[in-house]
């Protein structure tokens, strides 16, 4: 590919999460160069259909910009020539994005989520999607693997979801179980027209990060299934999460009215750590099935 499209994918990753980008420099210049293009293409995918008052034709044109893709004849859009190589060195199965898009089509819609399940069949098609990609990339395909890598994903995104309430609630948008907040007694169209960090919003943002580390723990035996070279990266992408959640549970679960990140000096010591494997990734892979991965999993592995 040429290398200022990949350059290109690079600067739109850096801009997007800073930290994020460096746990990805760890990873073996193959897998970087390729992950990069397929990673710069979701971010930017997802930025459009989360724009506000985004028209229902954007998921469309997506569609459109994935099957000129396939067929080898993408846009003059850099991130889509990059992303062409990608998917026909690796592979890729049209599934991974065919599924995406169908997240992304509620994120236009502005689909909010009853409950906590519906919350993940949202999340296995907005993230799981990408961890499955990036394993396949990584060259893994077991069932199990591809598994074990939509739950890091569904981890992350929920812990991202939990950071973002605030900011998604002045959009307009919301995330957080309806049926968990009607449990702690939150009025929702009071909340999103007047954001504020109740004690029944801090409940449920409480739960959404014991989910995510849920999460986080049936995925760690799935490192170990990687190859060698790529666990540092994963495991410091992992931990920075991870470690966002304590930080927002450290703010009295309020995402709400402050901005909440991992500070510089502990993200360099979660780097350094990275190199080690946790005792949690020596658990037994097999871990019991969500139904909707199952099935983004038998889609795109067959």
């Amino acid at each position: 590919m040429a290398d200022r499209d990949l350059d290109v994918c690079r600067g739109l990753l850096q801009r997007k999460d800073r930290r994020l980008f460096a746990a990805g420099v760890m990873l073996p210049p193959r897998v970087r160069d390729a992950l990069t293009p397929l990673f710069a293409f979701f971010w930017a995918a997802m930025d459009e259909a989360s724009q506000e008052g985004a028209a229902p034709g954007v998921i469309d044109e997506l569609r459109r910009r994935v099957d000129a893709i396939y067929t080898a004849a993408p846009r003059t859009i850099p991130i889509d020539r990059a992303l062409t190589k990608i998917v026909e060195g690796y592979g890729l199965p049209r599934a991974v994005f065919d599924w995406f898009l169908e997240g992304l089509g509620w994120d236009v819609d502005g689909r909010r989520y009853a409950t906590d399940g519906a919350l993940l069949d949202y999340a296995v098609r907005t993230a799981g999607t990408v961890g499955v990609a990036a394993s396949l990339i990584m060259g893994r395909s077991r069932h199990v693997v591809l598994d074990r890598a939509c739950d890091l994903a569904l981890a992350i995104k929920l812990t991202a979801l939990a950071r973002d309430v605030g900011e998604d609630a002045r959009r307009g948008r919301l995330y957080l179980p309806i049926e968990w907040l009607e449990e702690a007694g939150v009025d929702v169209d009071l909340f999103l027209e007047h954001p504020t960090a109740s004690a029944g919003v801090r409940n449920v943002v409480g739960r959404l990060l014991q989910s995510a580390d849920a999460f986080y723990k049936r995925a760690d035996p799935g490192i170990l299934a990687l190859p060698i070279a790529c666990r540092p990266a994963v495991r410091a992408g992992r931990y920075l999460f991870s470690a966002l959640g304590d930080e927002i549970e450290r703010a009295g679960c309020d995402s709400v009215s402050r901005t909440i990140d991992v500070s510089t000096p502990r993200a360099a010591r979660l780097a350094v750590r990275a190199f080690r494997a946790s005792r949690s990734e020596s658990r037994a892979i097999d871990q019991s099935r969500l139904e909707s991965a199952e099935r983004l999993v038998a889609a795109v592995a067959g």
